[in-house]
C-alpha cells in the first residue's frame, strides 16, 4: 500500500515537471520556467517516468524504513526503566565496512563488503527470521560478528561495572526475561536476547 502511494505521489510529480533524472537523484522540485529565458513548449505532455526510476524511489523509500523502524524499536528499549537482578544476554552482532576502525582490524570479510543498507536489511530479515521460529542461537552461527559468544552458552552476564559498550549494557537491564531488542552501538547493531536474570 505505501509503495501504491509512492509511486502516485511520483508520478504526480513527473507530471508536474520533474524529470526521470531528478527523481533519481533525489531531486523532486518541479522545474520552473521563465517567459523571459525561455521559449515557450510546444508540447505539455511530461516527459515519460521510468520503471526503474519508480524502482529506485520505492527501493530507498523501503530502506530508509528499515532504519527508521530499527531506531524507533532501540528508542522504545532504551526509554524503559531498568529492570531487576543481572541480565545474562546473548546477541547477534551485525557490522558493516565504515565501522572498521572501531575493530582495529579484525572486522570480518563480509561485514568489510557490507553498507549500513545491507546490514540493516540482515538485521530485519533475521527479526522476520525469529518470528517464524528460528533460534537466536542458529542466527549467531550465521550471522554474528561476535564469535565468542559461541562458547558462552548461558550468555554474557552484564554487570553495571562490566566492560561493555554502554548501549549494550543499557539495552541488557531493559530487556524483560525472553524478550528480544535491538541496539546499535560503535560496532554495529545488536540483535539481544535475555535469557534469565540471576
Amino acid at each position: 500500500m505505501k509503495r501504491d502511494r509512492l509511486i502516485t505521489l511520483l508520478l504526480m510529480l513527473c507530471a508536474a515537471g520533474c524529470s526521470a533524472s531528478d527523481s533519481r537523484s533525489g531531486d523532486v522540485r518541479p522545474r520552473t520556467s521563465s517567459a523571459a529565458t525561455e521559449a515557450p513548449s510546444s508540447s505539455t505532455a511530461a516527459e515519460p517516468v521510468s520503471a526503474t526510476a519508480i524502482s529506485d524511489a520505492a527501493s530507498q523509500q523501503e530502506v530508509a524504513s528499515r532504519g527508521i523502524q530499527l531506531k524507533e524499536m532501540e528508542r522504545n528499549l532504551l526509554s524503559r526503566e531498568e529492570t531487576s537482578g543481572t541480565p545474562r544476554v546473548r546477541h547477534v552482532l551485525v557490522a558493516w565496512r565504515s565501522l572498521s576502525p572501531a575493530y582495529a582490524g579484525k572486522l570480518s570479510e563480509a561485514a568489510a563488503k557490507r553498507t549500513r543498507n545491507d546490514a540493516e536489511l540482515l538485521l530485519h530479515n533475521a527479526l522476520g527470521k525469529m518470528k517464524d521460529g528460528v533460534t537466536l542461537t542458529v542466527l549467531i552461527d550465521q550471522l554474528s560478528e561476535d564469535r565468542s559468544i559461541l562458547n558462552q552458552g548461558d550468555g554474557y552476564r552484564v554487570t553495571p561495572t562490566a566492560g561493555f559498550v554502554p548501549p549494550f549494557k543499557q539495552a541488557a537491564f531493559r530487556l524483560n526475561p525472553g524478550e528480544t531488542g535491538v541496539v546499535e552501538s560503535v560496532y554495529g547493531w545488536h540483535l539481544m536476547q535475555r535469557l534469565e536474570t540471576q
